[in-house]
């Protein structure tokens, strides 16, 4: 840190092995079966959804009125 107490990153950082294991400047490519999956689930829940309020509306019509 310097007068102020604000540390620079002016070197590099400490290393302790013998020699340096430097990351990759690239991330792994991420598999993409996560967001198929949830892409799916959205997909069905969305349809029960959809199921659920056509069948409730369809009900509500039959009934008769008192």
């Amino acid at each position: 840190p310097d007068e102020d107490g604000v540390a620079h990153r002016t070197r590099g950082p400490v290393v302790m092995a013998a020699a340096p294991t430097w990351l990759r400047s690239e991330p792994a490519p991420a598999p993409m079966w996560p967001a198929a999956t949830g892409g799916a689930v959205f997909l069905a829940l969305l349809a029960a959804m959809w199921y659920i309020l056509i069948r409730s509306h369809r009900r509500d019509r039959r009934l008769p009125r008192a």
